[in-house]
């Protein structure tokens, strides 16, 4: 009956980190400077991971990224999620469908861990629209509140 619709949950759950897609209507970061392209592979260890001299960017920069091969075997595949970065090194979540290739090209765009200090604030100066909760107070906060 039409009282159905009142026993819906149709609020957000509390969370520290935040809700939002890095790029998204919500989140409103232009992705283009974030974002490379045409960077080439200069050596694969094994289908998860990826070395790009050209990647200079800090330890972390584009975990939780996205990679897109542009170039060789792997191009026209869906985007692989970036699973750690350092010193040029991309570590992939999952592995590389071909075989990667010295030469090979790619895409990749900064990752977000949703963290509102160094990602929101920090990374992106985006702080205005973080999509979480990050003073939150935990059970032990509310528990220890009333000790002397």
């Amino acid at each position: 009956d039409l009282r159905q619709a009142l026993q819906q949950n149709s609020t957000w759950s509390l969370q520290p980190a935040c809700r939002w897609r890095l790029g998204d209507a919500r989140c409103t970061v232009d992705l283009a400077p974030f974002t490379f392209d045409d960077v080439a592979v200069t050596s694969s260890a094994n289908p998860y991971e990826v070395t790009a001299a050209a990647l200079v960017q800090a330890d972390d920069y584009f975990a939780e990224g996205l990679l897109t091969w542009t170039t060789g075997d792997n191009a026209g595949t869906p985007p692989f999620k970036v699973r750690s970065f350092a010193a040029g090194v991309v570590t992939l979540a999952e592995p590389a469908i071909y075989p990667i290739e010295v030469g090979d090209e790619f895409t990749i765009v900064a990752g977000c861990h949703g963290r509102w200090d160094a990602d929101c604030r920090d990374k992106f100066d985006n702080i205005l629209n973080f999509g979480g909760e990050k003073d939150k107070p935990t059970r032990d906060d509310l528990i220890s509140a009333g000790e002397v």
